[in-house]
């Protein structure tokens, strides 16, 4: 047996790269083990106080994609385009915003009592972010105030600069935050 990755998971790119880096590293040692306890003790771990909510944001866009490839038997493997209104519609882009501040709400705490653990884990939640931004910008632009947009636009910049992100996808063009915000 063996696992074949294939994928930009050696580049600073969103969408739980680390979570499936630590799960992979953990099967190649036993094959037998559980995914889903896996995929919570990496987010026990990794997420601390917000554990749950980052839970909670992985498993919807787990299960949107999950259904999309049950509904309209399209995708499943690494050429099915996700910016797609049909896995996520302006709803459900804001139920994830939502989960993404109710994770930052769990770690204020440690804004006072430890920062640089408050800033180690608002750059990793806010990282899941930068995929939601995106696709409501590319998505469902007009749904969005123009305030909401200043704001994302001001954290889209300060992250995709902190983890040297250039591109929206492998192979992509390089991004252009004015045209993607205007």
């Amino acid at each position: 047996s063996y696992m074949y990755t294939q994928g930009a998971t050696d580049t600073n790119t969103s969408c739980f790269a680390n979570m499936r880096e630590y799960i992979e590293s953990k099967l190649m040692w036993d094959i037998d083990q559980d995914y889903e306890v896996l995929v919570k003790d990496f987010m026990k771990h990794f997420y601390k106080g917000a554990a749950n909510e980052m839970y909670e944001f992985y498993s919807t866009i787990r299960d949107r994609l999950a259904e999309f490839h049950t509904e309209y038997a399209e995708g499943g493997g690494i050429y099915i385009n996700i910016s797609n209104t049909r896995i996520y519609p302006y709803s459900v882009l804001r139920y994830l915003t939502k989960v993404i501040y109710d994770a930052l709400d769990k770690i204020a705490i440690y804004e006072i009592t430890n920062p640089e653990l408050y800033s180690t884990l608002k750059a990793r939640i806010m990282r899941e972010y930068l995929s939601i931004i995106y696709l409501k910008m590319t998505l469902t632009k007009s749904d969005i105030s123009d305030e909401e947009k200043a704001e994302m636009k001001e954290i889209f910049k300060t992250y995709i600069g902190y983890f040297a992100i250039t591109k929206a996808s492998e192979g992509g063009n390089v991004i252009d935050v004015d045209v993607l915000f205007s």
